[in-house]
This record gives structure tokens, sequence and C-alpha cells, in this order.
């Protein structure tokens, strides 16, 4: 009965399971609550189990009532009841179940019990008027009695009162807070430290944060400034364990993380006095009980708190209300002045970006997205929203999105749909599918009086036009100044009435979207420049071939050395270099040698089945020239292109270095799935394939996914480019022919490359484009491309036209397959039962199955032993849907070398 609960996948079926009920019900009854411990074990049990019972269909108060045996005297007089009944009332109490009258008379007998289920009541998180009236009346309550002193873990398991309080439309609600922290602090009994005398050098700044994460909206948005905050400070970052990242090294010279059960408030208070902060900075991502009782205290001469969060005002002891960047441009936060909060930056997409707002006019209806984080649905704001959808155009429908999952998405779930009854209501997703469907919106709508700093950004981000209400919540506050920095002052309006006559406006007139949708996109690219021009600092894979005197065992991207005619290459290059003519010495056409273009068009032709003309072929320096020179001959800044998930990690990395937008397309046992891609990620202008053996699980893409993908670019107008990096090593039977070979609609462009084949040194690959495109990728070619080596291009245009090209291939085909089979059969005894190697039909590595999330453990295990393979989560965007590593078996020289191998893989992982 604790967090696992309410993030588990429960469905309809469960929650009707008629045991449920009764199981729920027996634990509530039977829950020992004689001492403090047991008290907090219904406490940390009440969130799930309101959930659980109300996705049931059942009223919380008529559950609780009927298994504890309250009548409406034991509801109005809960001093009258034995005590082990009072301590589960006030643990389990909400607005259903208690009032400020039986608060007050409850406050006689029991005054601890009536505070804390008055804070019990605070903490919950209405969606109706009725028990908004009944928390504000308990919290006016709260604040005209005083602290009494309380098991210091009773309001650790209400940590986010103080922030639920602060969505309660009543014009008291910070006294509410205030009520709540003060208590906690009278439990904390944490004294000031004692004064410091300031050091020389650097300030020192202690920054208190819960949710630290580098996906978290506001993060991205002060990213860049916070890693300023170490040139002018000595940062000390306090924070929880579960948050622990690598980034926060990038902003914080030091890391104190604290287990999340150690988080009672004295125990904080000494760690962050500890540090002897000058300064103390609360962030607004993560803002908890915890952190307005620090604030309190006084721990620093100055303390400070960000923007984006109506918490400061719950504490009389913040100095300052800013945003991170006021830290860094004032200076002496001593005495300079605090950067106001209405000149937030504007937001930056992640790694990767999003899309950009396009997809918000499908074909079934336009869809208007609402954060549905339970305590922004206000009844004002749930008003409004019916008014639009009565006013809106036919096929209308909402889209919201929860902040949770499991029981509690079934039970809000439930209540939405009864209020809205064709709506959409997304599943708690990654930010990442969450963008995707956002994405689909005409416009998205601002709770109100409330607001939600992160959705502004991110729909600004998108170019979604956002519907906002001026409100004196400093949260929503911030929402109008952005979109006002934004240059976007008309879609803020001053009364609910304007709020719904604008937002049937946008949905009526696809003119004022497109408008304001331009408009969003010219404040990015004048509110934020540089940051939109930076690329994400793209993660090497573990190991780099570039400077290795001899490959080491099972490294990846490596054909067989061993195996190249070296003789016959050396004498084709000294042939060359003797017949050197002063006509070799000028620089070499940006699109190839003419004669190297026709030699690569006559192989296409017999051995891939593609049927061009040497003015297709365009020679370039390896596989990230030829994809550069792609997406700028087809791609505009900004546009979605995807790519495999799991797939070849510098795909992505130069498309989002690029300024386009990668997005992770599922892959499954056929290649990549065209279906599940234009569901995650529609309005894509491009997709990077492997379909002759995908990267890096080396299945093949069957005739009919390759029709389906060639539809999909024909229907959205898209573009297919294949990277055909090794398709000419199938172990058995004929190679497939190209993707590109069924092209039919002037769809796909080819990619291939020599490194494969060859050596990589050589740096040769070419590009086949469609008939219709030379001209545009001659211009391209004519300003990205300096072309490569003349002499390079003729000895290899000649190692071609004297066949030796291809009985190379011929060899390196049925080599491949001896090296596979004797590779395979050696490690297999070595894996034992820790990995399976899967079959194949073709490519360059073995794919080995572990156990899920083992493979990065298992393959630097390897690595420390000399071995080079690498992990398949390394070839992820996301998070890892499957575990294997992957062994390059091209260097295997025979079955004396793969035993050998096999006993040191066998040695490694049997290390402990």
């Amino acid at each position: 009965m604790n967090a696992p609960w309410e993030r588990a996948d429960l469905d309809q079926e469960a929650l009707a399971a008629p045991q449920l009920l009764p199981l729920l019900a027996r634990w509530v009854a039977e829950a020992p609550v004689r001492d403090a411990p047991g008290i907090v074990r219904v406490l940390a049990a009440r969130h799930p189990l309101r959930l659980l019972v109300e996705a049931a269909g059942v009223p919380f108060a008529a559950f609780v009532s009927g298994v504890l045996a309250l009548d409406a005297h034991g509801l109005a007089e809960p001093g009258c009841l034995p005590d082990w009944k009072q301590a589960k009332l006030a643990a389990l109490a909400d607005p259903s179940l208690v009032s400020a009258e039986s608060l007050q008379r409850w406050n006689a007998c029991q005054p601890m019990l009536a505070r804390l289920a008055a804070i019990c009541v605070l903490d919950c998180r209405p969606l109706d008027a009725a028990r908004t009236s009944v928390a504000g009346a308990v919290g006016h309550w709260l604040t005209t009695v005083d602290p009494v002193p309380m098991p210091p873990f009773f309001l650790e398991q209400l940590r986010y009162s103080a922030f639920h309080v602060s969505y309660l439309a009543d014009p008291q609600r910070h006294d509410f807070k205030r009520a709540i922290v003060r208590q906690a602090a009278h439990i904390a009994g944490a004294p000031p430290p004692a004064a410091v005398e300031r050091a020389p050098g650097s300030p020192r700044l202690t920054i208190v944060g819960e949710l630290v994460y580098p996906q978290h909206a506001m993060f991205r948005c002060y990213a860049e400034l916070l890693e300023g905050l170490t040139s002018r400070y000595e940062v000390t970052l306090v924070a929880e364990e579960p948050s622990r990242c690598p980034e926060h090294a990038q902003f914080s010279h030091r890391q104190v993380y604290f287990p999340r059960q150690e988080r009672d408030v004295a125990r904080l208070a000494a760690t962050v006095a500890a540090t002897q902060p000058d300064i103390v900075l609360y962030p607004s991502v993560g803002m908890t009980y915890w952190t307005f009782v620090l604030s309190l205290l006084r721990l620093a001469p100055l303390q400070l708190m960000s923007i984006g969060h109506p918490a400061p005002s719950c504490s009389d002891a913040i100095d300052g209300t800013m945003v991170y960047s006021g830290l860094v441009l004032a200076p002496d936060p001593h005495a300079g002045p605090l950067l106001p909060y209405d000149r937030q930056p504007l937001p930056a997409p992640p790694p990767g970006g999003w899309g950009d707002g396009a997809a918000g006019d499908p074909e079934d209806g336009l869809v208007v997205s609402i954060n549905a984080a339970a305590m922004k649905l206000s009844p004002p704001f749930i008003a409004a929203l019916q008014a639009v959808v009565r006013g809106a155009p036919p096929g209308t429908r909402l889209q919201f999105f929860p902040s949770v999952a499991g029981a509690g998405l079934l039970a809000l779930r439930r209540k939405l749909l009864a209020l809205f009854p064709d709506a959409i209501v997304q599943p708690n997703a990654s930010y990442r599918d969450y963008m995707a469907n956002l994405g689909r919106s005409a416009v998205v709508l601002q709770s109100f009086p409330f607001g939600g700093t992160n959705t502004t950004m991110d729909a600004l981000a998108l170019g979604i036009p956002v519907v906002c209400l001026d409100s004196d919540e400093m949260a929503a506050a911030a929402d109008s100044a952005i979109l006002r920095g934004a240059g976007l002052e008309e879609a803020c309006v001053a009364t609910p009435e304007q709020f719904v006559a604008l937002t049937l406006e946008l949905l009526h007139s696809p003119a004022r979207r497109a408008a304001l949708r331009a408009a969003a996109g010219a404040a990015l690219a004048r509110g934020a420049p540089a940051r939109a021009k930076v690329a994400p600092r793209a993660r090497p894979l573990p190991l780099d071939v570039g400077g290795a005197v001899a490959p080491l065992p099972f490294q990846m991207g490596l054909p067989a050395l061993d195996a190249f005619p070296r003789k016959v290459w050396a004498r084709m290059a000294a042939r060359t270099a003797r017949s050197l003519q002063t006509r070799h010495l000028l620089k070499e056409s940006s699109f190839g040698a003419p004669a190297l273009r026709t030699a690569i068009a006559s192989y296409l032709k017999l051995s891939r089945g593609i049927d061009c003309m040497p003015c297709q072929v365009f020679v370039s320096a390896g596989y990230r020239d030829a994809l550069g020179l792609v997406a700028h001959a087809l791609l505009a800044p900004g546009d979605m292109v995807w790519t495999e998930e799991p797939g070849f990690p510098p795909t992505r990395h130069l498309l989002a270095g690029l300024g386009y937008v990668p997005r992770p397309a599922p892959v499954d046992e056929h290649g990549l799935d065209v279906a599940r891609a234009a569901l995650l990620a529609p309005g894509a202008c491009m997709a990077v394939v492997t379909p002759g053996h995908q990267c890096p699980l080396t299945m093949s893409m069957p005739p009919a996914r390759r029709q389906q993908l060639l539809d999909w670019a024909g229907a959205h107008d898209a573009w297919i480019v294949e990277d055909d990096y090794d398709g000419e090593f199938r172990h058995s039977g004929r190679p497939l022919p190209a993707l590109a070979s069924m092209d039919r609609g002037g769809r796909v462009i080819y990619c291939g490359s020599f490194s494969k084949v060859m050596f990589p040194a050589l740096r040769l690959s070419y590009v086949v484009v469609p008939p219709e495109l030379v001209e545009r990728f001659e211009d391209a070619a004519s300003l990205l491309s300096n072309g490569c080596p003349a002499l390079t291009q003729a000895i290899l245009c000649e190692f071609m036209q004297d066949g030796h090209f291809v009985r190379h291939v011929q060899a390196m085909r049925r080599l491949y397959a001896e090296r596979r089979e004797i590779t395979a059969r050696a490690l297999a005894p070595a894996f034992g039962e820790r990995a399976t190697i899967l079959p194949q039909a073709g490519g360059l590595h073995l794919v080995a199955e572990v156990s899920p999330g083992a493979d990065r453990l298992l393959a630097a295990r390897l690595r420390e032993h000399g071995l080079a393979p690498l992990a398949l989560a390394d070839f992820h965007a996301g998070a890892p849907s499957r575990s294997a590593l992957l062994l390059n078996f091209t260097n295997v020289a025979g079955s004396a070398q793969a035993e050998e191998l096999a006993r040191r893989v066998a040695q490694a992982l049997d290390a402990s």
C-alpha cells in the first residue's frame, strides 16, 4: 500500500474484481495503530487506498465509514470514538469525512490528531467545488490553532500538502501553507546554524532540490544558466538519491545525496547547514513541504526561490524570487539586483528536439490539450472547458495529460470521462511520448487560476497556440510573462469569458492558429538563437575504432582486415601513381570522379538491383558526409526524421547537430515498424532505415514491410534514406535486392559505403538519388562538398573495373559465413545461460541476448579483459526495450582463435 501501487498498471478488470474492496477493507480494519509507526503505515497508504477505492467506483467516505462503522454522530464528534478509530480517521481524513466544525470539537480532546486530520484534508486534490469549500474552511481553522508536538514522520507522509494547498481557490490559501510548514518546523526543532565568517574566494551557494532531473521542462530551460553558476560560486547540490545523474556535475562542484527514507526536516537542516552556505537556492523543480520548512529556518544569510511555483509566499524568510539567471547575471547577489521572473528564458528543445506543431489540425477533428494534474482542474476551469466543448467545431476533442499512473490514472479518467465523454485521457508517459501527443494539438489551454509554466514552455517550443488567463497567482503570472516576452500578448486574456471566446476563435479559424504558430516560431528564433543552434553533445560509443594499431577482439564496425587483398590494392595504387598526369593533380569534381561514378552504377545494377545512371551517383567522404548531403538537399531546419530505435547512434547525433529533429521509430522483428512510427511521431519528412540488415539487430526487412514504408513516403511526400552498409553479406542464399530497387515513386535515396566492404580508412561512400533530384543534389554538393581525393578515387575505380571488387565481395561472403559459425559455436558454451546467440541471415556481428539491463555491465566487464563488444543499450535513444551484447566476428581468423576468445569471455564473466 505505497507508491508502487499507484504506479502499477492496473486495469478496469482488476479493479472490478470482487475480492479487491473486501481485501482493502480488511487491511484498513486490521491495520494496528497503537503506536506512531502504525499510524505512519496508514498515512503512507492513504493516497493509493483512496485511488483504488474511487477507481473501483465506490465513494471514499462511504468506504471508510463502512469499514470503521462510523455514523453521522461519530463523524461530527470524533473525540467520542475509540482511540483506534480516531487514529485511523485522522490518517484517512479527506473533505468528505471531516469538517472545520468537527475538527474544532476534536481539538478539545485530541489536538494532535485534529491537526493531523486537517493537514490530511489539505493534502487532497479535489475536483469539485464542494470539496474545495470544505478544504478551505479546514485551512482557515488550521491557521487559528498553534502547532503541537507530533511524531516526526507524520508530516513526511504528507510532504506534498503545502504544494497542494497552493491550488486551492481560496484567497487565504498561503496562510494555510504557513500553518502547515510551521507545524512541520515545530517538529523539526532544528536551530539555525551558527553564524560563520565568510571565507575568502567565491561565495558558497547551496541548491536544495528534490526532483532536479534533466528531463524536466524547467530544468531544460535553465540548464545552460545553471552551468554558469560554477564560474561565480562554490556550488553544492543537496538532492534526493533517486535524482542522482551525471548532469548534476555540470552545474555543481559537490553533490550531497540523501536516501528517501532519511528525508526528515531536522536531518536535512543539519545537512544544509553543514555546507555553510552564503546563499541557499530552492528551485521550483520538486518543491515539497520540507523545502518550505528549511526556508523558515534561515539556513543562510540570503535565501532565494525560483519562479514557476507559487510557493514563495508561504515563507516570510525568502529574500527574493528569481530565475536561475539572476544568480549568474547579478554582480554580487548580496547587493546586486535579482533578475525578475518576467525575464524567463524561452524554452530550448531537449536533445533530439520535438516536433514543429504542424500536426495540430488532423482530419478527424481538432484536439485541445490540457495539463490534467488533478490540482489544476479547478471548478472555474472545468466550467470554461465545458463552454469550449459546447461551442467548438464538430469533432473537437479534449486531450488531458494526467500526472498519475495506475489506479490514480483510472480514478482520474473515470471523473474526466464523466464530464467529457469524448475526451482523450493520455497515460502518464515519457517526455518524448508526451510531446508527440501534445504536438497533435490545435490549441493548448492553460489552467486557471494557477497556470502551469512547464506546459506553456512545451507548447511554445512546439509552436502551438496557448490561451492563458492573467492571474495574481505567481505561477500564472509567470505564464503570462513568458507569452508576453515571446510577443504573444494576444494569447493572454483578463476574464474566463474572454478565455472561452479566444479559444473558440482559434478553433474556428485556421488562419488565426497559423498566425500564432508563426509568431511563436519567430519568438523562439529571436529569444534563444545560440541555444537553438547548439547541438546536444553526442555520447560516443564506448569504443572508437580510430587510432587503433590492430582490431580488438569483437570490435564492431570492421570488416575482415586480414583477408583484404592488400598486395592487389598496393599494385593498383603504384600503377595509378606512376600514370599520373597533370589533369590528375587538379581538384576532382565535387560530385565524384566520372569514371568511379560509372563503375559504381554498373556494380549496383548487377548486385543490388538498382538501375541508375552515373549522374545519379554522388561520391562522398564516408557515411556522415553522405547523410549530411542528403539532409541539406531535402530537409529544412526543424524537420522531423524517423531514426530506427535501436539504431546507429551517429545517425541521430548528426541529424540533431545539423538542426533537424530525429525521432526514434520502433523496430520489431521485421525492421522499422511503420504503423507505430506514424502513431508516435506523425509529421516526419524523412526516415533513415537499414532494410538489408537492421543496425544493430541484423534482421532483414521483408518485401511487405518495404512496400508499407514506400507507401507511407508516397502518401506523406516524405523521403526514405536507405543505409545499405553491409547488404552484400548474407550468409545463406543470395543478397536481397535493395529497397531502392522497389521504388517507383522516386522517394528513396540509397547510401552505400566501402568501409564495411573493403576497409574503413578508405573513407569513400556514395549516394544514389532519383533522376528528378539530380540537380538539387548537384547544388547541395557544390555548396557543401570539397570532393574526395582524386588519387584514391582512381585506385578504387581501377580496382572495380578489373573485377577485383566483385571477387573480394564474393570471397568475403563465404568467409563471413564460416567465421560466424565458428565464433557462435565457440561462444555458446562460454556464455552458458547468461546469453543466447540469436540466429541471423546476414550481417557482420553476433547478437547475444542477455537478461534485461545487464548488457552494459557485461560489456564493461569484457572490456576490462581486453575484449571489445558493445551493449545494445548504447544503440537506443531512449530506455532500452531489450538487452544484448554485440560481438563482431569478421576478424576471428579460425577455430583456434575462436576457442581462445571464448575462454577469455568465460573467464571475464566468471570473475566476481
